[in-house]
């Protein structure tokens, strides 16, 4: 079953390691860091898991704005990202 919540700093490790995973290198650490911090960061879990995340902002007009999501590959075709987007 998974669940959303708003990220925490101490995901930052756990979401960097999946955005690695897809982009092969960890350039958006500190883009990651400051949405966290600015809670625009939203992420998905599967038993205790981050399998993916979304991060927003709301800088055009007060409307949301989807900037970055990223789904683990071995996780993708399950609903995750609709989830999020939802």
């Amino acid at each position: 079953m998974n669940s959303l919540k708003m990220a925490q700093l101490i995901d930052l490790d756990d979401i960097v390691k999946i955005d690695e995973e897809v982009i092969g290198n960890i350039s958006r650490c500190e883009f990651i860091k400051k949405s966290i911090e600015e809670e625009r960061c939203i992420i998905a879990n599967d038993k205790d898991l981050i399998v993916g995340f979304l991060i927003f902002d709301t800088h055009f007009f007060d409307c949301s704005f989807i900037s970055l999501i990223i789904i683990k590959p071995t996780e993708r075709r399950k609903g995750y990202a609709t989830s999020l987007i939802e």
